[in-house]
């Protein structure tokens, strides 16, 4: 028993040798690549490090250490490669070069791992890539990317010479896509620079080379065509019609959408002397949706639908207008203040109406009150028109159409009679006019 003090000595002797000892390995001096990133003529050469606090701290590490030997890869865009020499858009090349700049990501391969290194709370690691292999798997990618940006280009063309839009698009920017993890590199091979500029070159083509088969000129509707125009397209590349394509046409009000490479359109009189016909194909659809999500927004001006506007004039002629009124029962009488509400009305769409009733077209208002008797001790009358546009070289009429009755309220008979009128110019509106300018010309 009395050596078992001396015993527990040496035991708490040992244990604190041990710790000591630990401690001191944990402390062991760090490599002089943690102290001072090393330079080499023969490898790119990334650090990273995180803290060990976090459960997937030898991740972090290895990203951080990536991201820094990519840094020490120069990535630059060449004045001479791909889309940076557009001739055809300043806007284009413009946008071009922000978007290499904001999305270039290096796709690194043959990197090995060098060495590791761990205090108590840090965990770091060295990674390097050899410069020599990193240009030849540059080199080979490229070469890869060129032989299929040229295999789609090659398809462009020959759908483009068939007349087909949507696959031509469609290689087109294929080809560009093939080309498009290399366009943050310099970029000196020259097959790469002229097949990008190629594949734009012909998006470019697809909308410019559009012939339409339709005049660009201003439509005009008078009393020659009487008033109707039927306008015919056929979509062609030079001599060779284009393969079926969504076409959409719009005037005024009215839209008609058609699916192929013909077209037609009847124009008819609106409400403005001026007017404008909007003929929209749109091969780059699909395309457009595709690459939403994708670094192509230096394409979005070459991917927008084609547009083709063309000026409907329409050349109204004078009209004869005779506005009667009256009782039912009493003889009708001219309503100067009614005919000049319409007068009005017309002039401002460009009609020019008078009373001379020489004109060929001719508008004839006959509008009636009736009394309707007392109700909760007021005076009721009703008024409704009849309008009848008349076709005087032709001794016809061209139509007939009814507005309903309106009700007017007073005190005497006279009073409800002038409240009902006063509502029943409030009908000669937008809706008359059409109605007006459809029946007469």
């Amino acid at each position: 028993m009395k050596y078992l003090p001396i015993i527990a000595l040496m035991l708490l002797a040992c244990g604190s040798k041990r710790t000591l000892m630990q401690e001191t390995a944990q402390v062991s001096p760090a490599p002089m690549w943690v102290e001072s990133k090393p330079i080499s003529s023969l490898y790119y050469i990334g650090i990273g490090k995180s803290r060990k606090s976090s459960s997937d701290h030898a991740l972090l590490a290895k990203r951080s250490a990536l991201a820094d030997l990519a840094s020490e890869i120069e990535v630059s865009v060449d004045a001479q490669s791909v889309l940076y020499t557009l001739e055809h858009d300043d806007r284009f090349d413009e946008r071009f070069s922000e978007v290499v700049f904001l999305n270039t990501k290096l796709d690194l391969e043959g990197f090995e791992a060098y060495d590791a290194y761990e205090t108590k709370d840090e965990y770091w690691v060295y990674y390097k890539l050899n410069k020599a292999r990193y240009a030849e798997i540059v080199a080979e990618r490229k070469r890869l990317a060129i032989e299929l940006a040229d295999g789609h280009l090659s398809q462009a063309l020959k759908a483009f010479e068939r007349a087909d839009a949507v696959m031509a698009a469609h290689h087109s920017i294929e080809s560009l896509t093939a080309l498009e993890h290399c366009w943050g590199e310099v970029n000196s091979s020259p097959n790469f620079d002229n097949l990008g500029l190629k594949a734009i070159d012909l998006l470019s083509r697809l909308r410019a080379d559009l012939d339409i088969g339709m005049p660009l000129s201003t439509i005009v509707l008078d009393e020659t065509n009487g008033f109707v125009r039927q306008v015919h397209g056929e979509l062609k590349y030079g001599d060779t019609v284009l393969q079926p394509i969504p076409v959409l046409l719009k005037h005024e009000d009215e839209t008609q959408k058609f699916e192929g490479s013909k077209f037609q359109f009847t124009l008819k009189p609106s409400l403005s002397q001026t007017s404008e016909l909007l003929v929209i194909i749109d091969p780059f659809f699909a395309e457009r949706e595709k690459r939403r999500s994708r670094s192509f927004d230096f394409l979005d001006e070459l991917l927008k639908p084609i547009e083709h506007r063309v000026m409907v004039s329409t050349k109204f002629p004078s009209i004869s207008l005779a506005v009667i009124q009256g009782r039912e029962g009493d003889l009708l009488r001219q309503n100067r203040e009614l005919e000049a509400s319409i007068v009005n009305q017309l002039a401002d769409v460009g009609i020019r109406a008078d009373g001379n009733g020489k004109n060929r077209f001719e508008i004839l208002v006959m509008a009636t009150t009736r009394d309707a008797g007392l109700s909760m001790g007021q005076q009721v009358a009703y008024t409704k028109a009849i309008i009848t546009l008349k076709d005087n070289e032709l001794n016809e009429v061209r139509s007939k159409f009814v507005i309903n009755e309106v009700k007017g309220v007073h005190r005497d008979m006279e009073n409800a009679e002038l409240v009902s009128l006063k509502k029943l110019k409030q009908k000669f509106d937008k809706n008359f006019l059409e109605a007006l300018i459809g029946g007469l010309f």
